[in-house]
Parts: structure tokens; sequence; C-alpha cells
């Protein structure tokens, strides 16, 4: 069976709210990574002449790669306890991980 591609909503505005918005994130299998959001509501209507309007990156399986390090650099580097933060953002998130050490 084929591996599905794994999607979650990283942003939608409040229900009721007049011009709106939501953001998604979807990882593929093979690691491309697209994120789109869609606006709709009058503002949009009166600016492209339609109810919503869609757009997205798309990166491509070596752009993830560059981007997650990328990422994983800004959050946690620059920090000489980036490694525990690293370890406890894992473990607060259920993200399973092999630690190692040795002396």
């Amino acid at each position: 069976m084929a591996e599905a591609a794994r999607e979650v909503e990283l942003f939608r505005s409040p229900k009721g709210t007049e011009n709106a918005r939501s953001i998604h994130l979807t990882l593929e299998p093979d690691f491309s990574l697209k994120m789109d959001a869609q606006d709709f509501g009058p503002a949009v209507e009166a600016k492209f002449g339609d109810g919503d309007y869609e757009f997205w990156y798309l990166l491509k399986p070596g752009s993830t790669k560059s981007l997650l390090v990328e990422l994983i650099r800004d959050r946690f580097g620059g920090r000489d306890n980036g490694i525990g933060d690293f370890g406890a953002f894992l473990k607060e998130r259920g993200i399973k991980a092999d630690f190692g050490s040795w002396t």
C-alpha cells in the first residue's frame, strides 16, 4: 500500500470572518512539500472578480531537505543548549528519535 500524503492545517480565520483565509501544509510521500492558501470573501471578489483566490509554494524533495535544515538552524542554532531544546521539542510532539552518547 502506498504511503499517504500528510496534511496539516496551519491557520483558519475565525468562523464568521468576512474576508477569510485558510493555510495548509502537505508533505507528499516523495518529500515534496506544498504550502497553500485560500482567501475568500468580498475583498477577494472585488479584487479578482471571483469569490476565492488560491495560491501556493511547492518545494521539490531536495528543496524540502534544505528547508528542514534551515528551519532547525533557525529554531535551535546559536544556543549552547540547542541540542537539549531539540530533544525536548521532539519529546513534546511525540516524534521518535534515537539518542546516543559515549565518553
